[in-house]
Parts: structure tokens; sequence; C-alpha cells
């Protein structure tokens, strides 16, 4: 498995001569299997350059999302493949709290939040919220594990099999127990 790092900061974007060594983009990480096939870790800004190569690329495009925070969704209106009526792009809703945002990351797309509307993709997007909720799945040839991730409004960990190794992707998971 290789795995590249598009997006690694939280909360907003940030530019400028600090973000030299990190970047500035936020949460997207990449996976890809010496198969070539591949997974998407959360839709932040960093999706938004990993998009640019995407296009020319044949596979299915798996996306799972940790949760809908706004810093792990919001590349998602800028990722050129949704644009591609011959793209066929899986999305798994991160096991959130709210049962009513688990298509956060396509509502941000209505009203007049965005010029174009999710609904009028070309793209075959297929978003599923209950994938996250198992404990193990497989998508785009990966065998996926899941865990509760402790933040607000809920969240959910992966872990990634592939090639013989092991990838987890542990995000915004606060280590004392939240208070209400």
């Amino acid at each position: 498995m290789r795995v590249e790092l598009f997006g690694v900061r939280g909360s907003m974007p940030s530019t400028g001569k600090h973000t030299h060594i990190f970047g500035g983009n936020t949460s997207c990480v990449y996976i890809e299997q010496k198969n070539g096939k591949s997974l998407i870790l959360d839709s932040g800004t960093g999706i938004v350059e990993l998009g640019k190569r995407l296009v020319v690329k044949a596979e299915p495009i798996a996306i799972l999302l940790t949760h809908n925070h706004w810093d792990h969704i919001q590349g998602f209106p800028f990722f050129t493949p949704i644009y591609q009526s011959n793209q066929n792009i899986t999305i798994v809703a991160g096991n959130v709290d709210d049962e009513e945002s688990k298509d956060a990351i396509l509502k941000q797309m209505s009203g007049s939040q965005f010029p174009v509307k999710y609904q009028e993709l070309p793209a075959n997007i297929t978003l599923n919220t209950t994938l996250s909720a198992k404990k193990t799945f497989s998508l785009n040839s990966f065998s996926i594990s899941t865990a509760p991730l402790n933040h607000p409004d809920g969240g959910t960990a992966y872990c990634v099999n592939a090639d013989g190794k092991k990838v987890a992707y542990v995000t915004d998971n606060e280590l004392n127990p939240q208070k209400i």
C-alpha cells in the first residue's frame, strides 16, 4: 500500500511560511494498493489537488468520511471527478450522532450555499450511511475495520488492510470523556 497525505490541517486551510513542512490543506488521505484500487479518507481541501490526478483514472472512487465537521468535507464541491459523467463515486458517511446530517457532504451543495446543486452533479454518486456503523466491511478490495470516535457529534475511525499492510486513520478523538 502507498499512503499519501493531501491534507493534515484541522479547522481551516492555511497558507504561508508556517505551512511549508506540513502543508496548508485540511483532512484528506489517499491510499492505493498495488493493484491500483484506492480509498480516500476524508474530503477536506486536500481532495482538490488529489482530484486533479484522479480525473484520468478509470477506477471507481471510494471516500470514507470520519465525520461531517467542515474541515473534513469542505473540499468536496471542488473535487473535479464529481463533474465527470463517467465517474462512479461511493461515499461512506461516518457514524455520526445526528441522523439528519449524515448527508452533509452533499447538502453543503444545496440552497444558496453553492452554485452547483448536488442533484445536478454528472458523476454517479452513492452515499452509504450505514456501512461505517459495521465493525468490518470490504470496499474497493480493501478490508476495513471501524471504531467509534470520542468527538462532538460522533465519528468513525478506520483501520484499512490490503497488500499485507495495515493503516489506522484516527482523527479528532478526544482522550477525556465527553462532558454533557
